[in-house]
């Protein structure tokens, strides 16, 4: 996941964790971490897969209904 470090996904990632965050505005930034995601086949799954737990177990009925 790239984010531009703008709200509402700035409070679900974390750069390097879930994603890369990239200044917004900032082309050479953004190509930066989108070449060292594409270098990355194996991080870049592993953030991903670190995205998606992240979403499921904040925003899922059960959290957002208590």
């Amino acid at each position: 996941m790239l984010d531009s470090a703008k709200a509402p996904l700035q409070d679900v990632v974390t750069d390097g964790v879930q994603g890369r965050i990239f200044r917004r505005r900032d082309a050479a930034q953004l190509a930066a971490c989108l070449a060292e995601m594409l270098a990355n086949p194996a991080e870049r799954a592993r953030m991903g897969q670190r995205a998606r737990q992240a979403i499921v177990s904040r925003h899922n009925w059960l959290s957002n209904a208590s």
